[in-house]
């Protein structure tokens, strides 16, 4: 029986949300943070992002306790994280596109195999992919999420996004595709925080 959308329509499972033709330079990152903002609110529907995010936070070998403790977040966001980090490979959007993956794509994903994964777990996509999944599950959660938009040079365009959660009153940076642990950031010259 296929997944069920809150349109009342099938989730297609390899199907990605196309930006469409997006403005260049900082508009264009302002584009892409709006359309990933609306898919992660629209996880509110399904309530999948919760239930996921709370599935994953089971640890026997308490690996997020001890990431947790060292990087001062709440294990539940360092599950997460561990799990992102684990789970979820690097593939780039294709050429002179911009498109992610909805949040919940990923968790059916997640949970069966699919044409082109080898087992269920494994998940490809780029910062974006990464930066809506996992701010849907710390949102699901009650934490205040963010995204984080950077760019390497003062002048240059923004290229990367990333999630982060408000927490003992910081922006709590969970860049799993570039950091080793929560609240680690790479270098940048610029850096804008939104809101979710």
């Amino acid at each position: 029986m296929p997944t069920i959308h809150p349109t009342g329509q099938p989730y297609p499972l390899n199907a990605v949300i196309d930006f469409g033709p997006l403005p260049r330079g900082d508009r264009g990152a302002e584009a892409t943070v709006q359309v990933i903002r609306a898919l992660i609110h629209s996880t509110d529907r399904t309530g999948w992002a919760r239930q996921f995010a709370q599935e994953i936070g089971g640890d026997p070998l308490n690996k997020a306790a001890e990431l947790a403790e060292a990087a001062r977040v709440p294990r539940s966001v360092a599950a997460i994280f561990l799990w992102t980090k684990t789970h979820f490979k690097y593939r780039a959007d294709p050429a002179n596109a911009e498109a992610t993956a909805h949040p919940d794509q990923i968790i059916m994903a997640a949970r069966q195999p699919l044409a082109g994964i080898p087992y269920p777990g494994a998940i490809a996509g780029d910062c974006d992919d990464r930066a809506a999944f996992v701010a849907a599950l710390t949102r699901a959660l009650g934490y205040p999420s963010v995204l984080i938009i950077a760019g390497r040079e003062a002048a240059g365009r923004f290229e990367h996004i990333y999630p982060g959660i408000v927490y003992a009153g910081r922006i709590v940076p969970l860049d799993s595709q570039e950091c080793a642990q929560p609240g680690q950031e790479r270098p940048a010259a610029r850096r804008k925080v939104y809101a979710i």
